[in-house]
């Protein structure tokens, strides 16, 4: 018997119930994470579906998620490639791999990518179809996939913390109910999450003379706008079929004549109380127009008699998007010199700068294979002649402007097509959240050959105490913060970025492989130390710290705000990551057979589910529920739909037997012997 093999018999270890079923759960939250994906504002250009009650609440879940669950699943993947390795070597690894990893991920390419892709042109196409046909101007005809949800929506909202609900107060035209809710300290100008409505935006919307009156005297902010851009006053206007629509998706009862006689009211209640700072020209008339020019959209179409009438009726021209871009921004990425034109004519500033740090005039040298994806993305058709030319004019105008030459590259498709495929290897979505199959078939091929060097050396013989001790993390957050530095580069995103093209992400690919690596060493120390009780509870409390004190930095404003952001990134992964496992170990050390039923099907829900969330997300997007409860009720539906088709198509079938290595009987166990 070899030295190798007597390595084997040594260290074969009992299988580890624990890590089974946090690797699971690892898989199963990663439903959940998808499926509070629709309720993230602002989601619907990537996603397909965005709720209409979207907060920034389930972009803070998201980011609890995130934060730590797929380093901990790489980490687990490495152990047990590790102790797959000492039990039966290098090339028994290769194939088991193979079959557990990279041939599910060629089967589930052409089965469940597919139905994801159909799903999303489904939802895409329902979107765009919802709602009433209201007196859209020519531009949002074009495609109402971009405009979002319809306008002047007023959604049901969180109460107050008072007794006095303001909201039923304004839907009743309840003067002496909001006068209490008023009289005790109540804010004014209260926001609806789901819209950016205020008190003063509903009052208008439904004609509710009395309560508006109440709200103007009280100085309510005339100005605010919702999150379609609209004041108070722009709702005024609405069209009587929006009105009814909405009405009857809030159960507010309402009447035409009153509507309009209340509306009516309120616009003589708010010019009355405005001083004369307005007159004619100042495009009353475009104010009060039924659908508010979209100055990103008029940018898109470069329709330069929009984005001029926008501009004279006082329209801002520095306007931002959530991505920091201003409407110039816009143009130049996408070459619309006649918007350009006219936005620099009304001194757009050329120097702002978006969330990622570039002005203007830089997006005029973005590849034409990064263009095309993103446009791709947004639902823009774009040529790349026009790009060119249309480039090549705004440069000229910028020039003439600032009497600095910009000479841009020749960006038509022909002198593209090596950047454009290399844009297509790396950012088209080849595997969507199939991504860590393909990563874990390489971190495979890499780990047989680092292993099989270490051993040779003989690294294996000095047993890796350092990572059970409490010093390990000023190896461990070092390590991986400094990829994480160079990730989590959107605004309001935290944790590590996603690779889901052909060709890994560089940094990406290293972050991961450093977890996947660290797992195999934690495997090679001693896998039956754990941790105190009271040391997980320190674990898991200080990871809590760690994750609020890294979203005071989610947005950084210097270069030591980026360190310190990922510093705490990588140290909230870590925290959690070991506190997780310690947890688990505790409470699942034993073999239950419940938990190894959901162990053994959670690999099989992970694959199929991003279909059938979304289909879900889609059903339920416009009910107004509270969103935590719809975001519920789709965790628990495609869980079970799922998990009747794991009974019913995989647990007892080759599918099965494909995934967890046998075929299992279709009841769940009392208990099973290891593998």
């Amino acid at each position: 018997m070899n030295q190798h093999e007597l390595q084997v018999t040594a260290l074969k270890p009992n299988r580890r119930h624990d890590l089974d079923a946090l690797r699971g759960f690892a898989m199963l939250l990663g439903i959940v994470l998808h499926a509070n994906m629709s309720f993230l504002p602002g989601i619907k250009p990537l996603w397909g579906v965005e709720d209409i009650l979207a907060s920034s609440s389930h972009t803070l879940l998201s980011h609890v998620i995130h934060g730590w669950r797929m380093q901990l699943f790489f980490f687990i993947s490495g152990f047990f490639t590790m102790m797959l390795w000492r039990k039966r070597g290098s090339k028994a690894l290769i194939i088991h791999r193979a079959k557990r990893i990279f041939l599910p991920l060629v089967l589930a390419m052409i089965t469940v990518t597919p139905c994801w892709w159909m799903a999303q042109d489904y939802v895409r196409s329902s979107n765009s179809k919802r709602g009433v046909d209201t007196k859209l101007s020519d531009l949002e005809k074009v495609d109402r996939r971009t405009t979002g949800k319809e306008k002047y929506l007023v959604a049901t909202p969180i109460q107050d913390e008072s007794e006095v609900d303001p909201w039923q107060a304004i839907f009743a035209d309840d003067v002496v109910s909001l006068d209490t809710y008023l009289g005790r300290g109540g804010n004014k100008n209260l926001i609806d999450p789901a819209s950016g409505s205020s008190l003063l935006h509903a009052a208008c919307f439904y004609g509710k003379s009395d309560v508006a009156a109440l709200l103007i005297d009280a100085r309510a902010d005339q100005k605010h706008k919702n999150r379609d851009g609209l004041t108070p006053e722009d709702l005024l206007t609405s069209d009587w079929a929006t009105t009814q629509f909405i009405a009857n998706l809030t159960g507010v009862k309402v009447e035409q004549e009153q509507v309009e006689a209340g509306r009516d009211v309120i616009s003589e209640l708010l010019a009355d109380s405005r001083e004369s700072e307005r007159t004619a020209s100042d495009g009353l008339s475009a104010i009060r127009k039924e659908v508010e020019i979209d100055i990103f959209l008029s940018t898109l179409a470069d329709d330069s008699t929009l984005v001029k009438e926008y501009l004279e009726s006082g329209g801002d021209p520095n306007r931002l998007d959530p991505k920091g871009s201003t409407p110039l921004h816009v143009a130049c990425f996408f070459g619309k010199a006649n918007a350009a034109r006219e936005l620099i004519l009304a001194e757009a500033d050329l120097y702002a700068k978006n969330n990622e740090g570039q002005i203007p005039q830089e997006l005029l040298f973005v590849d034409w294979g990064t263009t095309q994806f993103i446009a791709g993305m947004l639902k823009v058709k774009l040529d790349a002649d026009d790009l060119n030319q249309g480039r090549m004019k705004i440069a000229s105008i910028i020039s003439e402007k600032t009497g600095d030459p910009i000479d841009l590259p020749d960006l038509s498709q022909k002198s593209e097509t090596a950047g454009k495929l290399i844009g297509l290897l790396f950012f088209f979505p080849f595997f969507n959240h199939l991504w860590f199959l393909w990563f874990l078939s390489w971190f495979v091929i890499f780990s047989v050959f680092i292993f099989e060097v270490a051993n040779s050396v003989g690294l294996f013989k000095a047993s890796p105490k350092w990572i059970h001790s409490r010093w390990r993390f000023l190896i461990l957050i070092p390590m991986t913060a400094v990829p994480q530095y160079y990730m989590a580069r959107m605004p309001e995103t935290f944790g590590p970025d996603t690779s889901i093209g052909f060709i890994p992400l560089p940094t990406v690919f290293i972050y991961y492989a450093m977890f996947f690596l660290c797992g195999a060493i934690y495997f090679s120390s001693d896998e039956q130390v754990r941790p105190s009780r009271a040391g997980v509870t320190t674990l898991l409390l200080l990871s809590a710290l760690t994750f609020i004190l890294g979203h005071n930095f989610i947005s950084p404003k210097s270069e030591t705000d980026r360190v310190i952001f990922s510093l705490l990134q990588s140290a909230y992964a870590w925290l959690m990551a070991f506190g997780m496992m310690g947890l688990f170990s505790y409470c699942f050390s034993k073999e239950k057979g419940w938990l190894r039923y959901l162990s053994d099907s959670s690999y099989w829900l992970y694959l199929a589910h991003l279909p059938v969330v979304l289909l879900l997300q889609d059903s339920v997007q416009d009910w107004f529920v509270q969103s935590f409860l719809k975001l519920s009720l789709v965790t628990l539906a495609a869980t079970g739909t799922l998990l009747m088709s794991y009974y019913a198509f995989v647990r007892s079938t080759w599918i099965g037997a494909l995934l967890n290595g046998r075929r299992f009987p279709r009841t769940i166990p009392r208990i099973e012997a290891a593998e």
